[in-house]
């Protein structure tokens, strides 16, 4: 579509969100609105893109830039309507385009499929102006499509709204295509004889069907509404997590409670993986097949191989867990680890930049931090890697085999060799060879008879 541009209106002042934010710059699946919007037009390749902004523009800009690459943004300054904004973006628009794409750039569900499809029947047709539109059981605040026949003749806002239209469930989405010769000529034109004194794109609708046959594809409601409130977005996250829940579903996951877990769409499953309820799945996280997630568990941007058991609210950040790998419960990997396959991470342990070889088995009750563990060890309750003196991280390097004791400490930068062990309440200051056993001796004392102080008269 070499000689599609494309506007983007990102001017309001989002007064309904009730944010110090403009609500292109807040999240649906954790993704910014206008974030979203621009990948729907960025796989249409257009020719440019132009962003028509005015509240906390830099901002906007900047992450519609981080996915179109080639846009250039128009301040709108005081917004005084779409067609005021259309007006602007116009000189923005590249001079080889042919067609001109409109849309807002608070419709975070929008496909770029559907987009398409209108772009392709305006394309095959000798419309001036083409749009998208949607059927609402509930369509107060929209504007209304007004046909002739079965062909659209005017939008007719809200606010302008005649009685005898106010039942008509066809509404305007305010995604448009427009030949830029119609567009050129016309849009001056545009006057501010309406409800809300503002110029009215929509407008432009009554004079194309006047020249041409004006063109309509359409698209759900879910899909091309914009998102103006808190109950907005909370409608929209719904919207889009049912559609990548059953996806999943429709690829061989299963799930205990679909609509009571959390996942974003940039996270892949694999087949046969099971997830109970409460899970969270953020990021670029990818799941293997066979992978069990048990209830509460939040795994962010790490990968989880195939075979892999994460029990119960246990959290993982930015790591790797290797096959027939159990996790948990109430395990914490903090960003970094590499575990390996057949691992045994066990209940409330912490882990931070740790390298686990296979068969490391951390049972209960451990930090380990910047740390390499070597192949079969065993890390006992309770054992600390010291790796922090205040100003600099060090690492602990434990070989193959390595038996640490419960309540023991490593004072690292500390490197213990194969088949070293470790004794129960060891501190271990200092480097290890292999086959050695390390111990800290320590002596027992009775006293008999004792009374505690509070036994005491």
């Amino acid at each position: 579509m070499s000689e599609l541009s494309v506007i983007i209106l990102a001017a309001g002042k989002s007064t309904r969100m009730k944010s110090s934010r403009s609500k292109l710059l807040h999240e649906v699946g954790g993704k910014k609105v206008i974030t979203r919007v621009c990948r729907a037009v960025a796989a249409l390749e257009p020719t440019s893109v132009v962003a028509v902004c005015s509240f906390q523009a830099s901002e906007v800009f900047h992450e519609v830039q981080q996915v179109t690459g080639n846009a250039v943004m128009v301040d709108q300054g005081q917004p005084r309507g779409t067609g005021h904004a259309v007006l602007k973006g116009l000189e923005g628009v590249s001079e080889n385009a042919e067609n001109i794409l409109v849309l807002a750039g608070d419709i975070p569900l929008i496909k770029s499929e559907t987009l398409r499809a209108l772009i392709n029947k305006h394309l095959d047709s000798s419309s001036d102006v083409s749009f998208i539109t949607m059927m609402c059981a509930e369509p107060f605040g929209y504007g209304r499509v007004i046909r002739k026949g079965n062909v659209p003749v005017h939008i007719m806002e809200q606010a302008d709204l005649k009685t005898e239209f106010e039942n008509i469930k066809e509404c305007n989405s305010g995604i448009y295509i427009f030949r830029r010769t119609f567009l050129q000529k016309y849009l001056e034109s545009l006057n501010t004889d309406n409800a809300k004194g503002e110029f009215y794109l929509t407008d432009l609708i009554k004079k194309a069907a006047e020249i041409s046959v004006v063109q309509t594809t359409s698209a759900p409601e879910s899909e091309v509404t914009g998102v103006n409130t808190r109950a907005h977005f909370a409608y929209a996250e719904a919207q889009l997590l049912n559609e990548i829940v059953t996806a999943h579903m429709d690829n061989g996951v299963g799930f205990l409670f679909p609509d009571e877990v959390y996942i974003h769409d940039t996270v892949t499953i694999g087949q046969d993986s099971f997830i109970e309820k409460d899970v969270v799945l953020k990021g670029n996280t990818q799941i293997g097949n066979h992978v069990y997630i048990g209830q509460g568990a939040i795994i962010v941007d790490s990968v989880i191989n195939d075979n892999v058991e994460i029990k119960p609210y246990s959290v993982i950040e930015a790591s790797s867990v290797g096959m027939k790998s159990v996790v948990g419960p109430f395990a914490r990997l903090r960003p970094g680890n590499d575990v390996g396959t057949n691992c045994r991470i066990g209940n409330f342990v912490e882990m931070k930049k740790v390298t686990m070889d296979r068969g490391v088995k951390a049972g209960h009750l451990s930090y380990l931090g910047d740390a390499s563990i070597g192949e079969d060890s065993n890390i006992g309750a309770g054992t600390i890697t010291c790796n922090y003196d205040g100003k600099n991280k060090f690492r602990t390097t434990l070989g193959k085999r390595v038996f640490v004791g419960s309540d023991s400490q490593l004072i690292a930068p500390v490197t213990v060799g194969d088949d070293t062990y470790i004794g129960t309440g060891t501190t271990v200051m200092d480097d290890a060879e292999s086959s050695s056993l390390v111990i800290n001796p320590k002596t027992q004392k009775v006293v008999n008879p004792w009374k505690p102080p509070y036994l005491r008269t």
